[in-house]
């Protein structure tokens, strides 16, 4: 059995993704941000969006306007 080795220019969202075959994702990661949600609002809004690919995940270690879903309050430690 072959094991084929993770492409070291992938991130390890990208590798997860490609793992379950879920090729056609981009992965726009940033450290901090106010919002994914904003961030991929503003991306499918755009005249010129990032990627050509037909979805994108937005991800962020920290988030600073997160809103939560419904009543529920969201929280990013620093």
């Amino acid at each position: 059995m072959t094991i084929p080795l993770p492409n070291p220019g992938l991130s390890d969202y990208e590798r997860a993704l490609d793992a379950i075959g879920l090729k056609d994702v981009d992965v726009f990661h940033r450290l901090v941000t106010g919002s994914t949600n904003d961030d991929a609002r503003a991306n499918v809004s755009s005249r010129a969006p990032l990627s050509d690919k037909p979805v994108g995940l937005f991800v962020a270690e920290r988030q600073t306007r997160g809103r939560g879903r419904g009543s529920n309050s969201w929280i990013s430690p620093e």
